[in-house]
């Protein structure tokens, strides 16, 4: 991936950035193609169990933990426990909350995977009070996008080797939407140059 040598740093960092988003859908593509194979399409998934157990285990570690404020990491993982079992329709109206074990299709267990992962909070300010919470909450995110990706491959082991590129590429590019953020917040190298002159 190559950056035109034109463009300020910000615009070089979101011109790879660009290049990274049309990987992950050429990536996301090559993963539906496999899953929509009928011997695959036809198995049934439960991505309800993985998003459960994952907070359940999380509640249950910050409860251990001392010196932190226990009750707003537990309101924060229920929020991230209700948007990821809440499926909405156009206007905003729930159209399903799940409570028990939910049978999909690998292709949408995969979507939720994905899902998951985009909506990930990688450019965290420093100075923002709640940031070690959205630190955590982020981590939890990560081990439930990888057990939907290991519930997807134990349908489609062939979809282990793209599972793991496209999570690549979305940590890529919320690393440079943290770097493009930094760049435009702080006028990037040529601002730091005129600051030194």
């Amino acid at each position: 991936m190559n950056a035109p040598f034109s463009l300020t740093r910000a615009g070089q960092l979101e011109n790879v950035h660009g290049q990274l988003e049309s990987a992950g859908d050429r990536l996301d593509g090559q993963i539906k193609q496999i899953l929509s194979d009928p011997k695959v399409a036809s198995q049934k998934l439960d991505p309800i169990a993985p998003i459960k157990t994952t907070i359940a285990d999380a509640k249950t570690y910050i409860t251990q933990q001392t010196g932190v404020d226990v009750p707003k990491y537990i309101d924060a993982l229920d929020k991230l426990e209700d948007t990821l079992l809440t499926k909405y329709a156009a206007k905003g109206n729930v159209v399903v909350k799940y409570t028990g074990n939910a049978k999909m299709s690998p292709a949408e267990v995969s979507d939720i995977k994905k899902s998951v992962g985009k909506n990930t909070q990688w450019n965290l300010d420093l100075r923002d009070p709640e940031f070690q919470i959205k630190a955590y909450v982020n981590s939890v995110r990560k081990q439930i996008y990888g057990k939907l990706a290991d519930t997807v491959e134990s349908a489609a082991p062939e979809v282990g080797p793209l599972n793991g590129r496209y999570a690549n590429v979305i940590e890529a590019q919320g690393l440079l939407e943290n770097r493009i953020a930094q760049e435009h917040g702080t006028g990037g190298w040529a601002g730091a140059a005129r600051k030194g002159e």
